[in-house]
């Protein structure tokens, strides 16, 4: 899965879906501009292992941290400073998702559990899509030792690749091997794992680095219309 680089982000579109990871220029009002024939839809989230199903209607933001439908060009939003956006697009029964993971998220075992809505509405592993976008990376992710335990007990089996301890107080841990674990329990792969550091990298929003200051990146995923 290639992504193109564009002035908003990292984008990668299909003749059936869009799958856009946002960098520091995005915002609702630019992805409008940018995809006009989109209707975005975004949540409250939280850092929960709330699922929404963003084709029902509602006037007010949702609470919850994942969201999906099988509604055309409707494009589901992930923000993130930091957190994981994961996005997911199922070719057989038309599904998406967008998923919000900071390490809440991740300790409450966000991306599984929709993974289990997806395949309850019909989807087939050979048929899913999974790409997990920018997000602070193992070299910058320094947690303390709660924290760590609590992102590992998602984990049947937590590995090396998972962690560093370096003190008696922190951690290192990746959230992207956390996830690509938890992805193998359901024998699934991502085809996209980005290695971007939002921490390090000036393009991208960072809470850790910038704290009340940051914004947020906008990313989302969108079924299309065949042409």
């Amino acid at each position: 899965m290639n992504f193109q680089k564009i002035d908003l982000g990292l984008l990668y579109k299909h003749k059936n879906f869009i799958f856009f990871f946002g960098n520091r220029n995005s915002s609702v009002e630019k992805l409008k501009i940018e995809f006009p024939s989109l209707q975005f839809s975004r949540l409250k989230q939280i850092h929960s292992d709330i699922l929404v199903d963003a084709a029902l209607p509602s006037e007010t933001l949702i609470e919850g941290d994942s969201h999906f439908t099988h509604q055309t060009n409707q494009a589901l939003l992930a923000l993130s400073a930091d957190c994981v956006p994961i996005l997911i697009f199922d070719s057989g029964s038309k599904f998406i998702a967008a998923v919000h993971a900071g390490w809440k998220g991740v300790a409450q075992r966000l991306l599984p559990k929709t993974i289990q809505k997806l395949q309850s509405l019909g989807a087939k592993n050979k048929d899913l899509l999974i790409a997990i976008g920018p997000h602070v990376q193992f070299s910058s992710f320094n947690v303390d030792m709660d924290v760590k335990q609590k992102i590992l007990a998602s984990l049947s089996t937590p590995e090396e690749k998972h962690f560093i301890d370096i003190s008696k107080e922190k951690s290192k841990v990746n959230l992207a091997a956390v996830l690509e674990t938890q992805l193998e329990e359901f024998q699934l792969t991502a085809q996209y794992i980005s290695s971007v550091d939002t921490l390090t990298n000036p393009e991208f929003h960072s809470f850790r680095r910038d704290q009340d200051q940051a914004g947020r990146q906008y990313s989302f995923v969108a079924r299309i219309s065949e042409a």
